[in-house]
């Protein structure tokens, strides 16, 4: 084959293919000490299959290209194996001409002719060769369809994978986003609450701070106030005191009345013996009429000194929870003491600057001046009644001890 007159353009075409990888040396010497037949297999390229499942679309591009030179290797083959089949051939039909060309040229056929058969041979064995090259393409051919039809739809079901991928990183990322904007309103959101708390704390701090304020005012207060009942207490002890001494005075004065009495008695028999009756009875007369109005006397003392004491009694124990009060802190009260509304920012909270307690606005109206405080201060309704029906015994009290 390489002696022949076409080698020069088929191994052009062969280098082309990429079939040959290696320089022909075309010169006589050469060519003469070349054998007759070519072994192809070292020159023929075959590929193999990648395994590798991370490089599945450098795999496909790959099993492309081997399937595009398998291909033109076949049809090398198939055009190497006419030739051949064509040069068989035309061996043949100069065979039968040197036959037929007669006995002039016996000596020239019979020298053809030792050289014809090898040659012949020779070539069919390199039919036999190519052909079972050619099955072997073909097979390799047939593997590498099936190999790319199964990769195609391998790369389909990876690009599938990608997309619906693609579409959920998509999504993610929108949620992603989303949240990011959540998270920075609710950051901000934070940062307002965060200062308006420390705004409410402070206000409350301050508030705090007052408060401490009025309960050491509330303290003096309190102190007074205790001063005034132990004062008030005396007084009303000495009251006792001075209705116990009336109570024993009227006691006397019974027990004169009943020798007065027992006296008139004695007397009204001895008016009859005497001739004085007159003037005894005048005597009598008078001294019943200033009994009787010593006893009237006697008895709205008496009165008057049994309402005092029990008066005293009532105001003991009403003021004993006033001088036990305490002053209420403003974290453990939630509603008014009077009308039991909640308190809110509209409805404030007030003490009762007499019992300490919480209540609303409309339940802390009333002012009454105390002996802690120059000026009228707030109280709440009950203190109010309380200290005004004090106040009035007070002077009632006052009045009836300068009658006596």
């Amino acid at each position: 084959m390489i002696r022949h007159d076409e080698c020069i353009g088929l191994s052009g075409t062969l280098m082309a293919l990429s079939v040959l990888d290696c320089n022909l040396a075309l010169d006589r010497p050469q060519l003469e000490n070349q054998p007759v037949t070519v072994e192809l297999a070292a020159y023929v390229r075959l590929p193999n299959l990648s395994n590798n499942p991370n490089s599945e679309k450098e795999s496909d591009m790959v099993d492309e290209k081997s399937l595009e030179l398998a291909l033109d290797q076949k049809n090398y083959l198939e055009q190497r194996n006419n030739y051949l089949e064509s040069k068989v051939a035309e061996l043949k039909t100069k065979i039968e001409e040197i036959n037929l060309s007669g006995p002039n040229n016996i000596s020239l056929a019979s020298a053809a002719t030792e050289d014809t058969p090898k040659m012949f041979n020779d070539h069919i064995a390199e039919v036999e060769i190519l052909k079972k090259e050619k099955e072997e393409l073909a097979q390799l051919a047939s593997e590498k369809e099936d190999s790319i039809r199964i990769l195609r739809q391998q790369l389909a079901d990876t690009k599938k994978v990608n997309v619906d991928l693609y579409e959920k990183i998509r999504i993610v990322e929108g949620k992603c986003r989303q949240l990011e904007k959540d998270m920075i309103s609710a950051n901000k959101r934070h940062n307002h609450e965060k200062q308006q708390q420390q705004q409410v704390i402070d206000v409350l701090n301050k508030k705090n701070s007052m408060r401490e304020m009025d309960l050491e005012q509330e303290a003096g207060t309190s102190e007074m106030l205790k001063k005034e009942l132990a004062d008030k207490t005396d007084e009303y002890m000495l009251t006792l005191s001075v209705l116990e001494k009336k109570q024993q005075e009227l006691a006397v004065a019974n027990d004169r009345l009943g020798k007065l009495q027992r006296q008139t008695s004695e007397l009204n028999e001895k008016l009859k013996q005497l001739p004085e009756l007159e003037e005894l009875t005048a005597s009598y007369k008078y001294k019943s009429e200033k009994l009787e109005d010593c006893e009237k006397a006697l008895e709205e003392l008496g009165g008057h000194l049994s309402e005092s004491k029990l008066k005293v009694v009532e105001l003991k124990e009403e003021l004993l929870p006033l001088s036990e009060a305490e002053w209420e802190k403003d974290g453990n009260v939630l509603n008014c003491k009077g009308c039991n509304l909640q308190f809110s920012m509209s409805k404030r909270k007030h003490h009762c600057r007499n019992c300490g307690s919480i209540f609303c606005n409309s339940c802390t109206d009333a002012r009454v001046k105390l002996p802690s405080s120059a000026k009228p201060v707030r109280v709440c309704l009950h203190c109010y009644n309380l200290l005004r029906w004090r106040h009035n015994s007070s002077l009632e009290e006052n009045s009836s001890l300068n009658s006596f």
